[in-house]
């Protein structure tokens, strides 16, 4: 099912939703009566020329004729299609069995793209026609691949590996703070956007986390506002997002919801229609219900039409829908007769398609013509403002730290482990044979990677199995730094002198930068094709591309630097070294101390560093004092967060990571 904005990409590439529909009368074609027997499985497309697009369950994309009925072409698909997605061009894209197809509108094949297995979701155009999908089967241990095709059929930068599997809807695009984005809704509780040029993340914290696991596509308002609907304790709840990722209101419909069941937003966006059982009208200002229907028994998603009408299939009356804004049925309700099996395509003359259980394609056409909306009341005047209160008196200082903004994830050499550690719970990820010397977290997934000895393991940071990613690699890296989308590891050999990359797919390592002396850590800006590291006994930070070449000093120096991460966005490197911690920009300029530390400080190589740009906070590990600390990097205060004598079970940090919440 869709909400209108799936159902534009349906129709033409058309923007708008569709045309407001009087149903008074109604015709029927039987597709199983011309075609032997074989019946529509996935919702009928309306193209140019009076033309009907479908594809039937045997695999195959038909067309017909709607005022003839009669089949003008049939394409021989694989199996498992997808819905049909209509090009601006004329041109069909389907997903199946074996990858992604397109198919021009006189029913030849195009081309078909088949480099990452079966396409599971129904194709999503963007404003340059690409078109994306999620694709099962990427290299590594990945659930899905996110891939952009060009129009001629050959992939394009916009390329991710996510270990979060697909809802099963499409993806939906929205420009997100002045960029056009690719919106996923995972099987898990995230609202992930992606820049649809290369496949970057557009919030600073990448996701927004709801309450559970996703239902449908998400809706985007004009402003860059997301809407999503999640199951949360077998009931649903509507979340709305702001442009940067932040939750901004959730509402409990406290009904069941369906699996497909998109939000659909009116034409003026004030407000967010989303489906239960019944038809709830919400408002986008402040989450709060307008109304909603009683007793019904929605299917699928709502339709917002050009007029303002909000359209539904009620399965209970088995009737096709359309309300007005204070939610009264407007004209008569079409009664479909069959069980609606699929979403409703609209033609541009206001003729509503739906497949049925009966294999038969319904048409409920506009006998009547237009019927306008009548513009909504007035708004009753805003209330006077209430007094303002009275001040409230500041906390008292507090040497204790400050709340944490982000999860922290830790390795610690005694006892040998992997922790984790919130505000609400504090607990062991996996223990290890060694001291973890590298530690890692998927920005997207929250699975955490860390070393032990000379293998690297993974694990979901809400708890799960823990999964060998690379076994006896032959050294025992020291730092990780992930590059997921291209489905690697980079790494320091600092026994062997090297820079390395793994590859996830055959766990095979590429000794990128070689003849080193002791590189301790590594950074990576995969979109800028950037590489860091810092050499521990010479005091450098050197940098080269992502295969290793143009290798350049940066810095000189430092005193035993051992630790180096970066902030993406400012475009800026920090490292921690024996007596500071210390920034400049990605050419080596502006190198300015952020803390100064004590110069005589035994286990100095044990300083470990976590950032966390959107929150303006640098963390570090420090073995000498056995503490993790933090510092503001808005006004330089640095705090404690964790102690051995402060915190139990926690002693000998070695290595520190960032769960962003």
């Amino acid at each position: 099912m869709w909400s209108t904005q799936q159902a534009n990409s349906q129709r033409n590439g058309q923007s708008g939703a569709p045309a407001m529909l009087k149903l008074d009368t109604d015709t029927d074609f039987g597709a199983s009566a011309t075609t032997s027997g074989v019946s529509i499985a996935q919702a009928p497309v309306f193209g140019a020329g009076n033309t009907l697009y479908y594809v039937a369950s045997n695999g195959s994309v038909e067309c017909r004729d709607v005022t003839s009925r009669s089949l003008l072409w049939t394409y021989p698909g694989p199996s498992s299609p997808t819905t049909l997605t209509l090009g601006p061009d004329g041109t069909l894209y389907y997903g199946h069995s074996q990858g992604m197809s397109a198919v021009s509108s006189s029913g030849s094949l195009l081309w078909t793209f088949s480099t990452y297995g079966a396409c599971v979701l129904a194709p999503t155009i963007g404003q340059d026609g690409t078109v994306y999908s999620a694709f099962s089967s990427p290299p590594g241990n990945y659930a899905a691949a996110l891939a952009g095709v060009s129009p001629s059929g050959t992939a394009t930068s916009f390329l991710i590996y996510t270990s979060a599997q697909p809802n099963g809807c499409p993806l939906s695009i929205a420009t997100i703070n002045g960029v056009e984005s690719v919106l996923y809704a995972s099987s898990s509780s995230q609202i992930m956007p992606f820049a649809s040029s290369d496949g970057s993340t557009v919030w600073q914290r990448l996701y927004c986390q709801l309450g559970g696991p996703l239902h449908g596509s998400i809706a985007a308002g004009a402003d860059g506002s997301l809407y999503a609907l999640a199951s949360v304790a077998g009931v649903g709840q509507l979340s709305a997002c702001d442009p940067s990722g932040n939750l901004l209101w959730t509402y409990d419909l406290n009904q069941a919801v369906g699996d497909a069941s998109t939000p659909a937003l009116s034409l003026d966006g004030s407000t967010v229609y989303v489906m239960g059982t019944d038809l709830h009208a919400v408002s986008v200002a402040d989450g709060t219900l307008l109304w909603k229907t009683s007793g019904m028994t929605f299917l699928g998603s709502p339709v917002v039409s050009v007029e303002g009408y909000i359209g539904g299939i009620n399965t209970k009356s088995g009737s096709l829908e359309f309300r007005d804004l204070q939610g009264t049925i407007s004209g008569k309700p079409y009664y479909a007769m069959f069980m609606v099996t699929g979403p409703m395509s609209v033609s541009g003359d206001g003729s509503v398609f739906l497949a049925q259980t009966n294999g038969r394609v319904r048409v409920a056409r506009n006998s009547a013509g237009p019927n306008p909306l009548p513009p909504p009341p007035p708004p009753p005047p805003p209330p006077p403002p209430p007094a303002p209160p009275p001040p409230t008196p500041a906390p008292p200082p507090t040497t204790r730290s400050v709340p944490m903004t982000s999860a922290l994830c830790y390795g610690q050499s005694y006892p040998a482990s992997v922790q984790f550690s919130n505000p609400q719970q504090q607990g062991q990820v996996a223990a290890t044979s060694f001291s973890p010397t590298g530690l890692a977290v998927d920005p997207l997934t929250q699975d955490i990677y860390w070393t032990d000895g000379p293998a690297i393991f993974r694990s979901p940071s809400a708890g799960g199995a823990v999964e060998t990613v690379v076994g006896a690699l032959g050294f025992n890296p020291t730092s990780l730094a992930l590059d997921l989308p291209h489905s690697r590891i980079f790494c320091c050999d600092a026994g062997g002198g090297a820079v390395c990359a793994i590859d996830l797919a055959s766990g095979s390592t590429t000794r990128l930068v070689t003849g080193l002396t002791l590189p301790m850590a590594v950074a990576v800006d995969v979109a800028a094709n950037q590489l860091f590291w810092v050499e521990y006994n010479l005091g450098d930070l050197q940098k080269s591309d992502l295969s290793g070449a143009s290798v350049t000093r940066l810095l000189s120096g430092m005193t035993l630097p051992q630790s180096v991460v970066l902030d993406v966005a400012g475009q800026k490197v920090y490292w921690a070294a024996k007596t500071e911690i210390a920034s400049c920009d990605y050419n080596g300029l502006g190198r300015a101390t952020v803390v100064t530390l004590a110069a005589a400080q035994p286990n100095s190589n044990s300083r470990k560093l976590a950032l966390d740009p959107g929150a303006q906070k640098l963390y570090w590990t420090d073995q000498a004092s056995q503490s993790l600390q933090c510092l503001s990097l808005a006004d330089g205060s640095s705090t404690v967060l964790m102690s051995k004598t402060q915190t139990p079970g926690f002693a000998n940090p070695t290595v520190i990571a960032l769960v962003m919440e």
